[in-house]
């Protein structure tokens, strides 16, 4: 009989609630005022250095309605820019601002620490393969429009 807390679903669902209300709380104890889905995209901005909201969608899996709530949110907390493209009047070139970069420094090296906890115990061969088992399953829902 299937037993729905011995699923990967309900495990991996699970993982991401704990996953996401750690480093939500973990950004609170940093004085950050932002969340883990607002940093996810501020975080693919200042690597990319300048973005376009299509560019964050693909990256990140999101509509462009929901990145654009993001980005609104972001931009009125001051963490990015909209510069219009000269190219394109259409789009708009996202940049992070100077307070994103400070954000940035100081959030970084705290995450690689609170990366370095939660993987106490697990082995770098176990989390290559957990890796490379969540991409696959990544990429059969994307292929098979689940």
């Amino acid at each position: 009989m299937f037993k729905l807390e011995e699923s990967l679903v309900f495990n991996a669902a699970k993982a991401s609630k704990m996953f996401m209300l750690s480093f939500n709380k973990h950004f609170v104890e940093l004085g950050v005022d932002i969340t883990i889905e607002q940093f996810g995209v501020l975080y693919f901005i200042h690597r990319l250095q300048e973005s376009i909201q299509q560019d964050l969608a693909n990256l990140l899996d999101k509509d462009k309605s929901a990145i654009l709530r993001t980005i609104d949110i972001l931009e009125r907390k001051g963490y990015v820019l909209r510069i219009p493209d000269k190219d394109d009047r259409r789009k708009n070139i996202i940049q992070t601002t100077d307070r994103a970069e400070e954000v940035m420094d100081r959030v970084l090296p705290s995450l690689a620490d609170y990366d370095s906890e939660i993987l106490q115990g697990i082995e770098p061969d176990e989390l290559l393969v957990t890796l490379n088992v969540l991409s696959k399953i990544q990429k059969n829902i994307k292929c098979n429009n689940l």
